[in-house]
């Protein structure tokens, strides 16, 4: 981290009281070099393998996101099945994915939360990221979730423009 970040991130974002937060939490968030090369960013469709992926990206709509979390919470009971957390939009994307990988850890993240990011997307979407490790469980467990069901059909066809807002 450059010298000049937690200044920056506390004194002119205004996203953290002081310096000394910014520090404390980059420093828990233990973020270490990755081996690969690069960030490739992917439409899954495009994907012959998800083999060597760090997580799956939505950007999800507030219907989309329902959705989502009602699949991640299906078989996850922990607190932080899905949570969000201060980040900026690329440690909410990547950093989390890639530690909760690390860690062989089940939780998903909302994020693009971080106002300097928002600009970037559409007005009504966040991101919601799945580890490829915690992916690889929902996977198995996608056509017996909610998803499937009379809940989501019906938030389904609102998305789809069948019914009404």
């Amino acid at each position: 981290m450059q010298e000049r970040i937690p200044g920056f991130v506390s004194e002119v974002e205004h996203y953290k009281q002081t310096p000394g937060q910014v520090r404390e939490y980059i420093r828990r968030l233990d973020i270490r070099p990755t081996e690969k090369p690069f960030l490739n960013f992917v439409r899954m469709d495009r994907l012959a393998s998800l083999d060597g992926m760090e997580g799956v990206l939505f950007f999800a709509t507030p219907d989309i996101l329902s959705g989502l979390c009602a699949w991640a919470f299906y078989d996850n009971d922990a607190d932080d099945a899905v949570s969000t957390r201060f980040a900026s939009g690329c440690c909410s994307i990547v950093t989390f994915a890639v530690g909760e990988n690390r860690r062989q850890g089940r939780s998903c993240f909302i994020g693009l939360l971080d106002p300097s990011a928002r600009l970037l997307v559409l007005a009504d979407e966040l991101s919601f990221v799945i580890p490829m490790h915690r992916f690889r469980e929902m996977e198995r467990t996608m056509e017996h979730s909610a998803l499937f069901r009379k809940a989501c059909s019906a938030v389904k066809r609102r998305i789809n423009g069948e019914i009404g807002q």
